[in-house]
């Protein structure tokens, strides 16, 4: 659903009432993360440098300018800035609407500009006649929204995505693993054997926001498998190799930020990173069938 002014008017009162539950509570605290988590943050450079040796320079055939991305299940939009500062154009889908309210409120510059637009739906609704207006350069997706559906779910979503990239465009979705090592490591030394082996089990059911969710965390090896029949895999990405998530309650120290920017630029590096990352990052294109 094409989100315009006229939407976002009618709906705000009723993001007021909902304000106290659910997503709408966890959308002012998504968009602060940058500013107020230094390990989010962290994570997201280590993710834009990524992006930066490993995808950006597949796109450098076309000026930014013409460059349009979409950026799926995008939450309040905290990864815009990244493209909107390479003048890239950003669409960009979530299926929250406080999200979507949030990230409007934020770009609405961008927006008024024609460089930024924002859609309403569930990546489970997704169907070949959405986005029918748009042939994109770059599909991304990287907030973990993939590991709340199943496997053949997975593959539908990234075969219907592909149908709307234009010739020679990407697909880049990150993928939450099982074994990431960083974050077993620091349960263990929390003294939280539960927590240090909860991944481990590869479908979890948990609670997020009071709603009853399950998790599919798939490892590099099984996101080979289910993405290859399809598509042409152009290389995997490793994602937090040493530093564990934020989700785990871990601070990084301005102090040592700079130990782990090169220590997790020099894991990355090797092979068996990929084994033991927090999240699996796939560059991809469909195969002509």
């Amino acid at each position: 659903i094409f989100c315009d002014e006229k939407m976002y008017k009618l709906f705000h009162p009723e993001y007021k009432r909902k304000i106290s539950r659910g997503w709408y509570t966890y959308a002012y605290v998504y968009s602060q993360l940058p500013h107020t988590n230094i390990t989010y943050r962290l994570g997201k450079e280590f993710l834009y440098k990524a992006l930066e040796r490993n995808v950006l320079p597949y796109l450098e055939e076309k000026p930014p300018k013409k460059i349009t991305v979409l950026d799926f299940n995008c939450g309040s939009g905290n990864d815009f800035e990244f493209f909107l500062k390479k003048g890239y154009n950003v669409v960009g889908c979530d299926g929250s609407f406080g999200m979507l309210l949030m990230a409007y409120r934020r770009y609405k510059r961008y927006i008024d500009a024609g460089r930024v637009v924002l859609y309403l739906g569930r990546s489970e609704e997704l169907s070949v006649k959405d986005f029918s207006d748009y042939q994109f350069d770059f599909i991304f997706s990287t907030t973990g929204g993939f590991s709340y559906v199943n496997d053949s779910e997975l593959v539908r979503e990234h075969l219907v995505l592909s149908k709307r990239l234009a010739d020679s465009g990407l697909i880049f979705t990150a993928h939450l693993t099982p074994y990431c090592g960083a974050d077993t490591l620091y349960y263990l030394y929390r003294g939280n054997i539960k927590a240090a082996f909860f991944r481990w089990k590869k479908k979890v059911n948990i609670i997020v926001k009071n709603q009853p969710l399950t998790m599919y965390l798939r490892s590099y090896l099984k996101i080979h498998s289910l993405l290859k029949p399809f598509f042409h895999i152009l290389t995997f990405v490793p994602l937090l190799i040493v530093m564990p998530p934020f989700q785990t309650g871990y601070r990084a120290s301005r102090k040592n930020i700079s130990l782990n920017n090169k220590l997790e630029y020099y894991f990355s590096k090797l092979w068996f990173s990929k084994f033991i990352c927090d999240q699996i990052g796939v560059l991809c294109r469909p195969k002509k069938l």
